[in-house]
């Protein structure tokens, strides 16, 4: 059985990506125009590196847990989690990556769960998974049916 959920952006997300592309897609331009090309090909390349981190949706199939990425995948079989519980994103501290453009992408700590990566689209939708070798904290729709569903399948074997 596979389930396949969303991964959406919050109103915060939708808003702070709007105003990035614009400043920018701006700075951009006036720097091209006054004859500067290198930085904005690095501006353009960092922020396609973000693009490609998106989380697009979460997948639920009878072996492992499945982050599909507008350019890749990250997979977690079940047998590597050892905890999967709703995650609250405050006081977090971004160490690299994005703080709302596309999401919140990257590398973060907090003093709780320590260092994690994080693929979130809605803090309120935010669910965190460790493993023994790493922490993440995705998001997704219906995070409880996801926290339920993977904790049966750790405890019984099924999904």
């Amino acid at each position: 059985m596979n389930v396949t959920l969303r991964v959406r952006w919050s109103i915060a997300v939708k808003i702070i990506t709007l105003l990035v592309v614009i400043v920018i897609s701006y700075a951009e331009y006036a720097l091209i125009v006054n004859g500067k090309i290198f930085l904005p090909i690095v501006i353009t390349v960092v922020s396609l590196l973000v693009v490609a981190c998106t989380p697009i949706s979460v997948t639920l199939n009878h072996s492992e847990f499945v982050l599909k990425k507008i350019i890749g995948k990250i997979h977690i079989p079940y047998h590597q989690i050892e905890t999967i519980e709703p995650f609250v994103f405050t006081n977090n501290i971004r160490l690299f990556g994005s703080g709302g453009f596309c999401g919140y992408i990257g590398f973060f700590f907090n003093d709780e769960k320590g260092r994690y990566y994080a693929y979130i689209g809605n803090v309120k939708q935010s669910f965190y998974i460790a493993t023994k070798s790493k922490k993440y904290a995705f998001s997704c729709e219906n995070t409880p049916f996801v926290i339920e569903t993977i904790k049966n399948h750790i405890q019984h074997g099924t999904i």
